[in-house]
């Protein structure tokens, strides 16, 4: 998904100009006392980025809903049932939330035709190149909430087939600890589907997790936890000093380097380690425990 979180980026950044932007016509700077008429407010800043906006955002259900298929469908889901049922001939299954999944997907082809292609002339022909903004914006939503609910549908595939695995035995099971703290937080919401039942509202119960923001505080949570590293490096001092008072600060300012890539932590001195070459530089290892910022 690189490619549309890098569109995403595209968007938000032509969003915050424009936000920052000033369009009214005329402009009065009082302390100059001048009036400057422009007229610059036309619409395609916005409209082109929120077409782009829906074109990433109907490119993520694209994937979604592939990965979803291919956990319903036994010649893909390399052991699971068919449909994720556990009685196979009575029971769909999950037949019907892929259904659910590649409607919308379907539906976001046809929103994802930009609307800042189009134009007709309006106000006596005055105003003969109209942006298409608020239509784009509109799509962008529609596109944007269809893919919401296009992810909530995997979420909760992805749920039950971790269950029928689990069941199975055959493959492994083991889940990293934030899949496993957020199948958790599904499963306290919707129960395992266990044979056919109204499934509408185990999609909707989803579909809020999704938009409340309540899962990415999960995975905000865990990258605060584990998004670290722990490593150990030689560093030479730029100085001939033998004396340990001299080389403990200089140790220390050397913990600046480990921020270029990103990540921020305490030095801790290993001061057994500290040598005098025979050309007159102190080296010492210093062991780096640090965070990503």
């Amino acid at each position: 998904h690189g490619a549309c979180r890098d569109a995403l980026d595209y968007v938000r950044e032509k969003v915050e100009i424009e936000l920052n932007a000033v369009t009214d016509n005329p402009l009065m700077f009082l302390e100059d006392e001048a009036v400057i008429s422009g007229g610059n407010f036309h619409g395609e800043p916005m409209a082109l980025p929120f077409d782009f906006l829906g074109i990433a955002a109907s490119e993520i259900a694209d994937a979604s809903e592939r990965r979803t298929e291919r956990m319903v469908n036994p010649a893909l889901s390399n052991g699971l049932t068919a449909f994720l049922t556990t009685q196979a001939g009575v029971n769909s299954g999950f037949m019907i939330v892929q259904y659910a999944a590649a409607s919308m997907v379907s539906e976001n082809k046809v929103y994802a035709h930009p609307a800042s292609v189009d134009s007709i002339p309006s106000s006596a022909n005055q105003e003969d190149i109209v942006s298409m903004g608020t239509t784009a914006a509109r799509k962008a939503k529609m596109i944007l909430q269809n893919t919401q609910d296009v992810l909530a549908d995997e979420l909760l595939t992805a749920c039950q087939a971790i269950d029928i695995r689990r069941r199975l035995n055959t493959h492994g099971q083991g889940l990293t600890p934030l899949h496993e703290a957020l199948y958790k937080h599904v499963r306290e919401q919707v129960a395992f589907y266990e044979i056919d039942r109204e499934i509408w509202p185990d999609i909707r119960a989803v579909e809020k997790m999704i938009r409340s923001g309540e899962l990415l505080d999960i995975v905000k949570e865990d990258q605060t936890e584990t998004d670290s590293k722990y490593y150990t490096e030689t560093v030479t001092l730029d100085s001939k000093s033998k004396d340990m008072e001299e080389i403990m600060p200089l140790l220390a300012a050397t913990c600046e380097a480990v921020t270029e890539d990103g990540y921020t932590g305490l030095l801790t001195l290993d001061t057994a380690s500290i040598q005098v070459e025979a050309s007159g530089y102190a080296t010492s290892t210093r062991n780096v425990s640090a965070t990503r910022s």
